[in-house]
């Protein structure tokens, strides 16, 4: 995805190698039509691009200031109402220099932000509260390299490609990379809320904020709460609909998406928006794309609906974890990789997205830190009856150590009690920077994507609500019905995203496809594996996890009575996240996606 791309010598007048620099920069450019801001300074050996989808700020970059002795890059948005009617770099270079590097505090955005101060003859590198577009480093002590892809990185030659064996067992585990591991030992995330400040030569780093929750805050009654919350999304949105574009809502059969969209159409009277879902199909009753569909006829919008075709995941595949990096196992929820976002971009001239992430407390009830990870779909390695056929004895037994290690130092980053707190805590800190953060920047592969929740006055409103009002985020769902009584007549029970399992049984496309991806093996699982077909391991896993079980029983009758399995598997699946004394698990598809992804990633970038 676009972003900013860097090489900065640790000492002036060190040579950088442009040649390495533009290789870079052509990796991350996915389209003919982004637009490319360069800046090289051989003197201060420092050689930047912004990369961006000439929709937001046009302007050429970097911006100068103070006759030249300080210049910005930026990539992203500042939503202050103080640059409401002003350009926001003059705020970042106003607010910088009254506070230097502590500027970056009193910016609420999405951002990344560089900063070139030849008077202080220092360079800092910010992000925002949540670390919303992803930042890859990597140094050899001469060179600091950064990059908003992780690919743009591999082609460093001093980058020692060593894999890194707690993010293969967290990526398998859990599905993505935790607590900003990647899969190359030496290259990292920058963290959230993050000051990467360099001077003479020495890389530091300082954390300006981060996710916490008042432990024992005063209940002041729901009617308090929902006012405050009420105003807090309409200011939001409207922050983040200010500028003249086209945008498009993602809407579901759920809760955030409904509020955007009310909160849109208020401060938006007389602009039109464009409604947007996606599945396997909308004619599922109470399913999300339905549900999507009967609000958007209710409300009057624009809505689109594109259908997901999984037999066109084969020829999409590799192009999703070439974009993507193979950052998650989401694979399955995008078998056409970015054909949506391109469609969205093309057909409907969709320039900004506007889409809801869960900040207002995560759902499921935690018993003990055990669970509190399970909620989070993050599961103890030990605990994965899978995996015990996969790997050699002794293999088994590092990943499970390293992976245990990991686990004690997220539990360490946390230094809250009550266990309801950890877990919205780690739900921010864990899963949206680390899963959501990266999906929604692949969707900036094609247009710009904003985030209304995600704004630093929701976030510090949150944080001193009392537990009860983030279980199931319940203020949050009690406020918005209340506010948007007229289209919250119903709510998604049913799923209508591609069930995996059922479709491959049916697809000879699909079997084939994942039949021949196995049998080519994986350079960074070889090592690790007891038998390296790991076709026959699937299979195998599959046989024994599925004999005795319900899930198995309604995938034998399938074929037969699909929509009975459909109907049995959403009240399966339903049961299942209830049942927190379930044994571990991970589905066949989940796992065989995880094992795909790993594989590919490998083949694209280490071969």
């Amino acid at each position: 995805m676009p972003g900013l791309i860097g090489a900065i010598g640790l000492e002036k007048n060190h040579p950088l190698d442009l040649a390495i620099f533009q290789q870079m920069l052509e990796l991350v450019s996915h389209r003919p039509w982004y637009q490319q801001d360069i800046y090289i300074d051989d003197a201060q050996s420092i050689a930047l691009s912004r990369i961006h989808l000439n929709i937001l700020d046009q302007d050429k970059q970097p911006y100068l200031y103070n006759n030249d002795m300080i210049k910005i890059f930026m990539y992203g948005e500042i939503f202050n109402d103080e640059v409401a009617n002003s350009h926001p770099i003059d705020f970042i270079a106003d607010r910088y220099g009254k506070l230097g590097a502590d500027f970056v505090k009193h910016l609420n955005g999405s951002f990344i932000i560089v900063i070139i101060d030849d008077l202080q003859d220092c360079i800092i590198i910010a992000n925002d509260r949540t670390a919303t577009r992803p930042l890859f480093y990597f140094s050899d002590g001469k060179v600091l390299y950064f990059a908003s892809e992780l690919k743009a990185l591999l082609r460093i030659p001093s980058l020692r490609k060593e894999i890194n064996q707690a993010a293969v067992a967290s990526f398998l585990t859990a599905g993505y990379y935790l607590n900003g591991l990647t899969l190359i030992e030496d290259i990292n995330t920058l963290d959230n809320a993050s000051i990467l400040y360099l001077k003479n030569g020495q890389i530091s780093f300082r954390q300006y904020w981060n996710y916490t929750f008042e432990e024992a805050p005063m209940d002041r009654g729901w009617s308090y709460y929902q006012k405050i919350l009420a105003e807090l999304l309409h200011v939001a949105v409207k922050r983040r609909t200010r500028t003249d574009h086209r945008y498009g809502i993602l809407l579901s059969g759920g809760y955030d998406s409904r509020g955007i969209l009310g909160c849109y159409l208020e401060a938006q009277k007389d602009q039109a928006v464009t409604t947007i879902s996606w599945g396997r199909t909308r004619d599922i009753p109470y399913s999300d794309c339905a549900v999507a569909q009967h609000v958007a006829d209710t409300l009057g919008t624009n809505h689109i609906f594109y259908q997901l075709n999984p037999e066109g995941f084969p020829q999409h595949l590799y192009d999703f974890v070439y974009l993507h990096d193979g950052l998650t196992d989401a694979c399955g929820n995008y078998p056409e990789s970015v054909k949506i976002f391109q469609r969205i971009r093309e057909e409907l001239a969709v320039q900004i997205i506007l889409r809801g992430d869960e900040c207002f407390g995560w759902v499921s009830t935690a018993f003990d830190q055990k669970s509190v990870f399970k909620t989070l779909g993050i599961e103890n390695f030990e605990d994965l009856d899978c995996f015990r056929p996969l790997f050699r004895d002794d293999n088994w037994f590092v990943l499970r150590m390293v992976y245990q290690q990991l686990l004690d130092d997220i539990s360490s980053r946390c230094h809250l009690k009550e266990l309801h707190n950890r877990k919205d805590f780690f739900y921010l800190d864990q899963r949206l920077r680390y899963y959501l953060n990266p999906l929604n920047s692949l969707k900036s592969v094609e247009v710009e994507v904003r985030n209304p929740y995600i704004d630093n006055d929701i976030l510090d409103f949150v944080s001193k609500l009392p537990v009860r009002y983030r279980k199931d985020k319940a203020l949050y769902k009690r406020t918005v019905k209340q506010m948007f009584r007229p289209f919250f007549s119903e709510v998604a029970i049913q799923s209508d995203a591609i069930d995996w399992n059922y479709s491959i049984k049916q697809s000879s496309i699909l079997r084939e496809f994942f039949r021949q991806e196995f049998s080519k093996g994986s350079f960074i699982l070889d090592s690790l594996l007891k038998d390296k077909s790991l076709d026959n391991i699937l299979h195998n896993i599959t046989e024994t996890r599925q004999k005795n079980s319900l899930k198995s029983f309604m995938c034998l009758w399938g074929g037969k009575y699909p929509n009975l399995y459909h109907g049995l598997k959403q009240k399966y699946m339903m049961a299942q996240r209830r049942w927190s004394n379930d044994p571990a698990t991970i589905s066949y598809e989940r796992l065989m996606f995880r094992l795909l992804t790993l594989r590919i990633w490998e083949s694209l970038f280490l071969s």
